[in-house]
């Protein structure tokens, strides 16, 4: 007798316990089916074009944050984040990835992490040390305006600090 028909003998016959395993499998699977998150029909996403470089080279690994303006100042501001892949360009999204970001006057962040020796609870070194991180520093902004197909935030360059 195997395992699975010894736990369904335990369990007051095989019928009940079929029945609440079938019943879970289709909870779990009408809740994963869902898939990716659309943009709510209301809600417009510019798709943003952008390259970053980290002191004349593409950023590679740079994590950018995109703070509304009027957040900016708050302990805990709402944001929306991208990363910088291999070739520099920023990929951002708000609802799905690269799909952009609602239009509104951003501030712009940016953190590179050191992965290198990561350490289980606690935040990984900015190896930018903090120079692009605080939102309330307006060194990067951007206006993203209302219905256009995509945004051209050009070339963005940081230097590495000193």
């Amino acid at each position: 007798m195997s395992n699975v028909s010894r736990f369904l003998q335990s369990y007051g016959g095989s019928q009940r316990v079929r029945l609440l395993f079938f019943g879970m499998f289709c909870l779990i699977m009408i809740s994963c089916s869902s898939g990716s998150p659309q943009p709510p029909d209301d809600k417009e996403v510019i798709p943003i074009n952008a390259v970053v470089h980290l002191d004349g080279q593409p950023a590679v690994g740079v994590l950018a944050m995109f703070v509304p303006k009027v957040n900016a100042n708050s302990k805990d501001p709402t944001y929306f984040k991208g990363k910088v892949d291999g070739e520099g360009k920023l990929s951002i999204g708000t609802f799905t990835d690269n799909d952009g970001v609602p239009p509104d006057d951003y501030v712009l962040t940016f953190v590179k992490y050191d992965t290198s020796t990561i350490i289980i609870g606690q935040k990984p070194a900015d190896l930018l040390q903090g120079k692009y991180s605080n939102p309330a520093n307006l060194e990067h902004t951007i206006s993203v305006p209302s219905g256009v197909p995509s945004f051209d935030a050009g070339v963005i360059e940081l230097t590495s600090p000193e």
